[in-house]
């Protein structure tokens, strides 16, 4: 299968370390054979630009051709769409990568090498977390941060651009974007997902496409965990209903929800006695399963007006 291009895509904001050390990571990528023309696109989502002498400090030894664009309509699936609007309507396919992260070195190749023989629309890997200080035990222990996999090659439900291959002819052909209406909640990229499969898609594993995701200070707490689950669940709710999906479903997901929450709140009593990592799990799914009730009630996480990490 020929490739055209090969686009790598990072949308960032206020984070220049994070911006460097994954610039760095693309910048020492490794191919087995020789890779598409490669084009590394940054779309700043500061009004400001701040991240311009970065991009021009580094630009001069740096293997690929980037693009730096500064968007200043704030908000992920407006500076994710910026992304793919650089990439002029040219065939390939693009690789998203949050400026949190860093890629290892055959990341891009195992991408590409599942998407060669598949032909599948999407292509995800896993994000392996990496703490800037070392978390409480309780944290190792209830696996909070563990990423999440699949078989190799098997089918994954929902979309990720912490670490994914999209194939443009989704936002052409297929005439998807990152929804805008979920400015500040997150999920832009699980409702893609959807679209992708409703639009007859295929999103696939690959096992060995890794990204490495640094983890700050802030997030390791049992109040930031309980509230990434009350988000995951309002935001899945929205993306369902954003979707289209049917009555039938969207009655389901709120008898999901009521579960969650009664069996939450259950298991919240009885994990008293035990550890703080149990505690911490019997509450997050009652909090998953409120986020979804809140969904359904209009209201909405705004997770992402708030920065973690540098």
């Amino acid at each position: 299968m020929t490739i055209d291009n090969l686009f790598i895509g990072l949308i960032t904001f206020r984070r220049p370390k994070g911006l460097r050390r994954a610039l760095e990571g693309i910048a020492a990528l490794t191919f087995e054979t020789t890779p598409p023309p490669i084009t590394v696109i940054v779309v700043d989502n500061d009004r400001d630009g701040p991240m311009a002498g970065l991009i021009e400090e580094m630009r001069p030894s740096f293997p690929f051709p980037i693009t730096y664009a500064v968007h200043p309509e704030s908000g992920i699936p407006f500076a994710r769409n910026r992304v793919v609007a650089e990439t002029k309507g040219a065939d390939g396919v693009i690789l998203f990568i949050d400026d949190d992260e860093y890629p290892e070195p055959e990341w891009a190749d195992q991408l590409l090498t599942k998407y060669r023989a598949t032909g599948a629309e999407a292509i995800l890997g896993p994000v392996i977390s990496e703490f800037e200080t070392t978390p409480p035990q309780w944290v190792s222990q209830g696996g909070f941060f563990v990423a999440q996999d699949f078989a190799d090659g098997g089918v994954v439900p929902f979309g990720n651009t912490a670490n994914i291959l999209i194939d443009l002819k989704v936002f052409k052909a297929f005439g998807l974007q990152f929804d805008p209406r979920m400015r500040y909640t997150g999920g832009t990229d699980t409702l893609l997902g959807m679209m992708i499969h409703k639009k007859g898609g295929r999103m696939l594993w690959a096992s060995n496409a890794r990204v490495r995701e640094i983890v700050p200070g802030s997030r390791v707490s049992s109040k930031w965990l309980i509230s990434r689950k009350f988000r995951e669940g309002n935001t899945y709710v929205l993306s369902e209903k954003l979707s289209g999906c049917s009555t039938k479903r969207q009655v389901s997901l709120f008898l999901s929800g009521m579960a969650r929450i009664g069996a939450g709140a259950i298991l919240s009593v009885a994990a008293l006695p035990f550890g703080t990592a149990t505690r911490v799990k019997a509450v997050s799914r009652a909090a998953r399963g409120l986020g979804m009730l809140n969904a359904f009630a209009g209201r909405r996480y705004n997770e992402y007006k708030t920065i973690h990490g540098s």
